[in-house]
């Protein structure tokens, strides 16, 4: 969880309102980023790969496994369906 300090009013032009798959959420939009990830407690157990996992270069220098999951997001009119290109955190 980000501390206040890690806010500053820059950082709302990234938050959107949206859904993934049906449940609303908070999205912070990421340009430079490779995967799409999305909290564990909002993605349903059953939409989860549990074979596959992708790794993930953490911004200490740790790679992480996180499995991957089929989930749809939403931004307004915008829709992507992740197909297992998306992981989520644990």
């Amino acid at each position: 969880m980000c501390t206040d300090a890690a806010w500053n009013t820059d950082s709302n032009k990234y938050l959107r309102q949206g859904t993934v798959d049906g449940r609303r959420v908070q999205i912070l939009i990421n340009t430079g980023c490779d995967q799409t990830m999305v909290s564990a407690n909002k993605v349903r157990p059953e939409r989860v790969s549990r074979g596959d996992s992708v790794p993930v270069l953490c911004v200490h220098g740790d790679t992480m496994q996180y499995p991957t999951a089929e989930v749809e997001i939403k931004i307004g009119h915008w829709v992507q369906t992740s197909e297992g290109q998306g992981c989520y955190s644990t």
